[in-house]
């Protein structure tokens, strides 16, 4: 007796072929393997200015750029940045990214774009003190010993005493926070008597300290070699090509004793003696 064998219909057939086809992927059956993953997108955002700007003075405008940098389309120029300073103070930030320099001072600066996170750059603001300065020391407070005394009193061309004012020129070049040049003054005439400033700082609020070693120099009357010391020099430049500040130089001889001491501050011209501040004169700015 044979089996009866019965026809399948079309939705069984449909089944089975479905039934094949998942069998076949279970199995490895796929000659072409699994597919890729897509590939991963990476991005990220730098802050910078144009290098050829270098040091960043007090009054200086500078463009910032935001920049967005990706494995899938490179480098391009970031255009809906937002902006922003943690020192307005020091410097602020407009809404394009044009940073301006108002006040001594470090500040960073931070552009936020939607997709590619934060990027920053920090930055210091310095005053400017490079050029040539012409001012007046005047002077404030004098200690002078006996010895000197009666010797200014004879002969006021040799001695700080007997004006209420020095003469001083400056010229100074500067690189970042320091300041290398030179102080002259004129009071003792001849010869005039210069300092060479080589180690001159900026600290971050701005304030220029100066020293310098002895100079020697002889007075008229042939008291012997006086030796006139910059022992100490503060100042600032918080307005550009305006310098205040004080200043203080030690006297010493062989032949007299005691070390009379000259302070003063800064001065505008010689007219109007009210610590004003220099100016600076030609070759400054930058």
């Amino acid at each position: 007796m044979h089996p009866i064998i019965h026809p399948m219909n079309r939705d069984s057939t449909r089944v089975l072929l479905a039934a094949a086809c998942l069998l076949a992927l279970s199995c490895g059956g796929d000659s072409d393997g699994p597919s890729a993953p897509s590939p991963v997108t990476t991005s990220s955002l730098s802050v910078t200015y144009p290098e050829d700007h270098g040091t960043i003075y007090i009054g200086d405008e500078v463009q910032f750029q935001a920049t967005t940098s990706s494995s899938g389309s490179g480098a391009q120029a970031a255009t809906n940045a937002t902006w922003e300073s943690d020192a307005p103070a020091v410097a602020t930030v407009s809404s394009s990214g044009l940073v301006t320099a108002v006040a001594a001072g470090e500040a960073t600066i931070t552009a936020d774009v939607p997709g590619s996170g934060r990027g920053s750059r920090r930055i210091r603001v310095f005053p400017e003190f490079h050029g040539h300065w012409e001012g007046d020391l005047n002077v404030t407070g004098i200690s002078l010993p006996p010895d000197w005394q009666e010797l200014g009193e004879e002969n006021c061309n040799g001695l700080p005493d007997c004006a209420s004012w020095i003469p001083l020129t400056a010229d100074f070049t500067q690189d970042g926070a320091t300041v290398t040049g030179s102080v002259m003054s004129t009071f003792i005439a001849p010869p005039n008597y210069e300092w060479t400033i080589e180690s001159g700082t900026i600290s971050i609020d701005g304030r220029l300290t100066l020293m310098s070693d002895e100079i020697a120099f002889r007075v008229p009357d042939d008291a012997g070699d006086i030796r006139a010391r910059l022992i100490s020099w503060e100042s600032r430049a918080d307005t550009p090509g305006v310098m205040t500040g004080t200043a203080a130089v030690q006297y010493s001889s062989d032949a007299l004793s005691g070390n009379p001491v000259v302070e003063g501050c800064f001065e505008a011209d010689n007219i109007i003696r009210e610590c004003s501040g220099w100016r600076r004169q030609r070759g400054g700015g930058h």
